[in-house]
Formats: structure tokens, sequence, C-alpha cells
């Protein structure tokens, strides 16, 4: 039995791909010029049902190349990310979540010399809520700028710097515009892997807020039309500014494009701030406990987890317990969160 060094390598890449997926239920076999004693022994590995993947070995070909290049993808894809837990102890201080964001954007724009951030008033007052202030004058105006009233545009342009090495975080002022940079997102950005089986990244960071759900402006949460538009890329929907910050951490170490809704009425509202800032991270595509109880489960995200709260207070003053579980993030949704 041949078996050359790039047959076992891919063998062994996919049997740890697969482990770490948790796809029990599937073993890939390969083939298109691999040795048919590779997918022998992948399927030997584990006994269970096989999916062809065509692969060549051919290490100079272009069909090589792009396969390759689609491993690598797939070994950034956020589910990889090793999580790290926020730190805090007892010097830890208690600020506005807007500061948590600032201070963990300068970590962030001081660590990747790539990342680029621009959008709707988020160079020189440093965006509507101050999560960017200062950034402008310490990092300079070809890192964090302003764009026009043109959410299609500035959406276009993160999709171009991200599939040219660069990490934009491009920011659209509030969640309502979206809809004005829909087809872009929808039609470019959530399918551009797809479309390209891997050749094309294009990791671009939507950064807005919104689904406060109040007032007469900026208070819109067409999620709906963002879930059944947007498949492809990731929706994360943070309950609290370390959160946030937790995610776009996150993000950055991965290679999947995003759209992170802030929570409109957290920046003003004191939380602590982590020791280990621009290093912790959330896991993404999972469910966190908020709180356990025996009689009523609430399932909530973003904005609205804050109100669950409330509620939970209430409540257990008539011996009501809730048990509550922020979703976290609404693509990918956690399929598993009864097994938690």
């Amino acid at each position: 039995m041949n078996v050359t060094k790039t047959e076992i390598f891919i063998v062994n890449w996919l049997h740890k791909y697969l482990e770490k997926s948790g796809l029990n239920g599937f073993v890939v076999g390969v083939s298109g010029g691999i040795d048919s004693a590779v997918t022998s022994t992948l399927c030997a590995k584990t006994g269970a049902p096989t999916l062809v993947l065509n692969m060549p070995i051919h290490q100079n070909s272009s069909q090589f190349k792009r396969s390759m290049e689609h491993i690598n993808w797939l070994e950034n894809n956020f589910s990889n990310v090793k999580h790290v837990k926020p730190e805090f102890n007892t010097n830890s201080s208690m600020v506005d979540g807007r500061i948590i964001l600032k201070n963990n954007f300068d970590s962030l724009l001081t660590k990747y010399q790539n990342i680029i951030i621009f959008g709707e008033d988020t160079g020189k007052i440093g965006d509507v809520n101050q999560g960017l202030e200062g950034m402008q004058i310490k990092h300079g105006k070809d890192r964090v700028d302003d764009r026009g009233i043109r959410e299609a545009t500035i959406v276009g342009e993160g999709i171009g710097l991200a599939m040219r090495g660069l990490r934009p975080i491009a920011e659209i002022q509030y969640l309502d515009y979206l809809m004005f940079a829909l087809q872009t997102l929808s039609d470019d950005l959530a399918t551009v892997s797809y479309r390209s089986v891997g050749k094309q990244l294009a990791p671009l960071i939507v950064r807005t807020r919104g689904h406060r759900l109040e007032g007469m402006w900026h208070a819109g949460s067409p999620m709906g039309m963002i879930l059944n538009s947007l498949k492809g890329m990731l929706v994360l929907t943070p309950r609290n500014m370390v959160q946030a910050a937790g995610m776009y951490n996150t993000l950055l170490s991965c290679s999947d494009p995003a759209l992170i809704i802030e929570p409109l009425n957290a920046y003003r509202l004191k939380e602590k701030e982590p020791n280990n800032i621009g290093e912790f991270n959330v896991p993404l595509g999972h469910v966190e406990y908020i709180s356990k109880g025996k009689d009523i489960t609430v399932v909530s995200y973003g904005s609205t987890l804050k109100l669950v709260e409330k509620a939970i207070v209430e409540l257990l003053k008539h011996d009501i317990e809730i048990e509550l579980i922020d979703l976290q993030t609404l693509i990918p949704i956690d399929i598993n969160i009864h097994k938690i």
C-alpha cells in the first residue's frame, strides 16, 4: 500500500477536523488521484458511512492549491478559536460599556496592524456612542475614519479590503440602515466563500447597534430580514459590551464574515472591565445560561435580555423561577441547546 506524505496529511487533517466538529456520523473519503488505500484507511478509523470529497494530490496543480486554501479556511473557522475567558479581580473597575469597547478597540488596533475601522461618524467623533473615542487621534485617519451616509458603498469598500488581506470593520450607524446595504451583503459578502468553493475569503466585520425597541427612530429590529438574507455570515447579538468585545476578539482570530449588533441601551450602563482586555473571547455558536429556574424557560438575546432579567427579579417575588438562556449568536444558532 503506497501512501504519500500528502495523502497521510490529508487523511489525518480530515479525521482531526471531523473529531473537532463532532461529526460522528460521517467520514470523508478522498478520491481523484489519491490512492484508494487512503479512503480505506480513513473509513477504518471510524467505520462510519463515507462521503466522497474530490481532492487531487498533485501539489503543483491549481486544483490542489485551491483545495489546500479551503482546508486553511476550515482551520480558521470560528469553531476552532481557542476560548479565553475574561479575567476579573478585586481591582477590576466598573466603567461605562462604551469604555470597555473603546479600550478593546485600542488594544486590537495596536495588536493587528491590518485593522481598518471606518463608517458613519466612526472617525472624528469616535462613533455616535463614543465607542471609538480618541481612536482616530491615536491611530491616525488611515485606520479610523468617517464615510458618507452610503451604506452599500461602505459595505462594498469593506468587502474589497477584506479580500485583499486587510481586516476591515465597517460601521453602519444603526441597525435600521442595514437594509440599504442588504443586496451587497446578501449577494456578495454572505456567499463569496460558497461561490468560490473556499478559494476567496472576505472576513469583513460589519458593526452596528440596535433593537432597543423604543423611540420613533433608530428603533427598528429587522431580524427576520437579516436571518433570511445573510446565511453565510455570522450574526452576533451580544447582551452587553464585555460580550461584544469578546466577540470582536473571536472574529479577528478567524476568517468568517460577520454582522455584530451591539445593544443600543448598554453604552452607558456600568460593567466590570476585564483585566485581559483585547485577549479574551466568546465562543460563537453556543448559548449561555444566565440563570437557572424550574418554572419557565425564556430564550432571549441582545438588548431584550436586560428586560427579561428585570422581569425575573419581579417574578421571583411571586415564587416563580425563570431559566434564562442567551442565544448570543443567531447564525449559527446552537441546535444542541437541550444538551447543555
